[in-house]
């Protein structure tokens, strides 16, 4: 019987210990990567608004918009390479 108790005893331990183990890396993610609240603090982003004006090649799909559209893509934008691009 008290074989049987030392077992238990040691499962739970190693649960404990694992559980700690993830806890441990969890706070260690935490401090390695910095949470951003606000758009302005990503290196780099830019809105819908700021692309350039051209249907043929540049699809933004709003979720009101993909309804009304035959392509049933999950996609929010999508950009395709001009078959002729000009330079600028």
């Amino acid at each position: 019987m008290e074989e049987r108790s030392t077992h238990l005893e040691e499962s739970l331990n190693i649960k404990d210990k694992a559980i700690s183990l993830f806890e441990y890396i969890c706070e260690l993610d935490k401090l390695k990567r910095k949470i951003i609240t606000d758009v302005d603090g990503y290196p780099w982003y830019k809105f819908f608004t700021d692309l350039p004006d051209d249907p043929d090649n540049i699809t933004v799909s709003y979720r009101d918009s993909t309804e009304e559209r035959a392509d049933t893509s999950s996609s929010i934008l999508a950009v395709h390479k001009p078959k002729n691009p000009q330079m600028c």
